[in-house]
């Protein structure tokens, strides 16, 4: 499974972090978005619960188009070259693999 994290400062100052990846296993990408509180910013830790899940809500098995209109719905809008860097994890299969973007 590949990981690529993500954060931004929304429009109204919220701070949105995304996980989004590919999974060798199911052969299929995922999505995970939370919106840290001021603590959770400032300690680097994540709320347990995200916002949205993929995997909690049913969705699975959508393309990365649909994650990444998601992630714009939340006013986190991916870099062109994380999303160039997932699809070239769903290429290769890539497992085992995290980066950071900012």
């Amino acid at each position: 499974m590949s990981k690529h994290h993500y954060s931004v400062v929304a429009a109204d100052n919220s701070v949105m972090k995304v996980e989004m990846g590919w999974d060798a296993g199911d052969q299929d990408f995922y999505c995970n978005i939370w919106e840290l509180k001021d603590e959770e910013i400032e300690s680097g830790c994540t709320a347990e619960d995200p916002v949205y899940t993929s995997l909690a809500t049913g969705e699975l098995h959508q393309s990365l188009d649909y994650y990444l209109n998601v992630c714009f719905s939340y006013h986190a809008d991916i870099p062109d070259e994380m999303v160039l860097a997932l699809l070239a994890d769903q290429e290769r299969n890539a497992t085992n693999e995290e980066r950071f973007w900012n």
